[in-house]
């Protein structure tokens, strides 16, 4: 991205980041994967630091449902290997 897209797009994520993590304890198994993958994506982008997603991804690591566990555990991989 150039430079201005990424301030701008970093602004916007950090405005709706907390909403986005509070869906990992959404009731719902769709909304919490998809909210895995959003915040992959932000990761991936590097929009954001990562410390405040850790806790959130912690909790989402013990999900009844195998696929957001391993999403949300390969995500931590990620960060402690990054950071």
């Amino acid at each position: 991205m150039n430079d201005v897209t990424s301030g701008m797009a970093s602004r916007i994520i950090q405005l709706y980041l907390e909403e986005i993590l509070a869906c990992f304890l959404h009731k719902d198994y769709s909304v919490r994967l998809w909210a895995v993958k959003v915040v992959a994506i932000v990761l991936r982008q590097g929009l954001v630091a990562p410390q405040r997603m850790v806790p959130w991804l912690i909790a989402l690591s013990t999900d009844e449902k195998q696929e957001t566990a391993h999403r949300a555990d390969a995500l931590l991989k990620e960060i402690d290997k990054t950071y």
